[in-house]
């Protein structure tokens, strides 16, 4: 497994320098998609978070905020173009859906889909829900921030709305399950160590991406002997455990199935595995040459 400068990591060098500019000539615009404009009351609703852009970019901060009348329920990442995600979505200071991440091979296009954001609708009236922010950035590695444009959507909540959607509160899940149950495939995984560009310590990277029913769970366990760890759920990236010689990642997709990919650091498996019995050989045959020459 090569180690490389961790600066070069996609979403990690964009987000955490204080460098970045503003582009000129290049547009991009972060929209909402919605299957309807009428929600019953109750009722569960998706939105997908859009973009569309002229340029390659690899990474992006999108703050999106909703009124009172709705609440926002869970996202799903099935479909998404984003292969990492760092702690999103959260729900920030103001109250708001933070999505940040990066993706390992440059978009660039329309119709690109972030992620969809699940929400139930708890009282009549109108509603709109809006961009706080939506900085895009361009894969040109100076971490080159893009304002996109961005698009609101206003929806009419109401008793009896006229919907295409079930007015079901599972509807929204029963869509998704569908999806996860034709889901064959187990998760594309790869491992990378780096180092920190803020601390003295390495970092392991991964690329888990499952386009079909998302990433559901990332999980890391690590020996430092002989017994693995317990499996823990881990973001994106992970600090090297000190001292471990085997770390196992596991990346399970929404229909459940999954894929592990191991890395095992040579020189403490020698120091801590392989040096020991070869110590014990060396001790066993000191003393079986000194009982032979005394018989």
């Amino acid at each position: 497994m090569k180690i490389f400068n961790f600066t070069k990591i996609l979403l990690v060098s964009i987000l955490f320098f204080s460098f970045t500019t503003s582009v000129l000539g290049a547009e991009g615009k972060v929209y909402f998609r919605t299957s309807t404009k009428e929600v019953s009351l109750n009722q569960e609703f998706s939105v997908d978070v859009m973009l569309n852009v002229d340029e390659p970019i690899n990474a992006f901060l999108i703050e999106v905020d909703y009124p009172k009348n709705v609440q926002f329920v869970s996202s799903d990442n099935s479909g998404s173009i984003v292969e990492l995600w760092q702690n999103s979505p959260r729900i920030g200071e103001n109250g708001n859906i933070v999505l940040s991440g990066g993706l390992f091979r440059a978009f660039k296009g329309n119709g690109g889909l972030v992620l969809k954001l699940i929400f139930k609708a708890i009282s009549e009236g109108e509603t709109k829900i809006i961009f706080n922010k939506s900085d895009l950035f361009l894969a040109d590695g100076k971490g080159t921030v893009l304002r996109a444009d961005t698009e609101p959507i206003s929806l009419t909540i109401s008793k009896n709305a006229v919907s295409p959607l079930p007015a079901s509160n599972d509807s929204i899940s029963d869509e998704i399950n569908e999806i996860k149950l034709s889901d064959l495939t187990p998760p594309e995984l790869e491992l990378k160590l780096a180092k920190s560009p803020v601390e003295d310590v390495v970092l392991l990277s991964f690329n888990a991406l499952d386009r079909e029913s998302g990433i559901k769970s990332t999980e890391m366990r690590f020996k430092k002997w002989f017994k693995f760890s317990s499996w823990i759920k881990v973001g994106n990236p992970v600090k090297y455990p000190p001292g471990a010689w085997r770390v196992e990642l596991k990346a399970t997709n929404g229909a459940g199935l999954r894929s592990i990919e191991g890395y095992t650091d040579s020189s403490q498996f020698f120091v801590k595995i392989l040096s020991p019995f070869i110590l014990l050989g060396i001790i066993f045959s000191l003393v079986y040459n000194i009982k032979k020459r005394r018989k």
